[in-house]
């Protein structure tokens, strides 16, 4: 799936241009543990987005990741994955979730402020947006 994503695509998921998908954070996102849930979507034998929910160093807060192939998005898989990975956080009862995203990806936060408060801490060119949950 990574070598199916666009260069812009890559660079909107992890801030820089990324030639292999990081070899640790796959490893630590298949291994099942506790600290990180990872899930895929498929489309036939393919995986098509990985979305992840990884608990930080506090035990009260995850952060969030999601990267969709470019085929796929704007179908709502995104979203959808979204509300999985808040699910979760609700199940572990976690009060706040994280997500980085470039600046100008305003429309993430849309997606997030469904599910709480969200509040930005701003960097040059990202955007760290955190999630209080209940507060709906």
């Amino acid at each position: 799936m990574f070598l199916r994503c666009t260069p812009q695509t890559v660079f909107r998921r992890f801030h820089g241009p990324v030639k292999a998908f990081p070899a640790t954070y796959l490893t630590e996102a298949l291994a099942a543990v506790p600290e990180h849930l990872a899930l895929v979507a498929v489309a036939g034998p393919r995986v098509v987005a990985l979305a992840s929910c990884r608990l930080t160093g506090s035990a009260d807060a995850a952060e969030l990741g999601l990267l969709v192939e470019d085929a796929w998005q704007g179908r709502g898989l995104g979203r959808e994955l979204l509300r999985r990975l808040v699910a979760h956080a609700d199940r572990r009862q976690l009060p706040e979730l994280h997500a980085q995203m470039l600046t100008e990806q305003d429309w993430i936060v849309g997606m997030l402020q469904p599910y709480g408060q969200c509040s930005s801490v701003f960097r040059p060119g990202v955007r760290e947006v955190r999630l209080r949950r209940g507060t709906q």
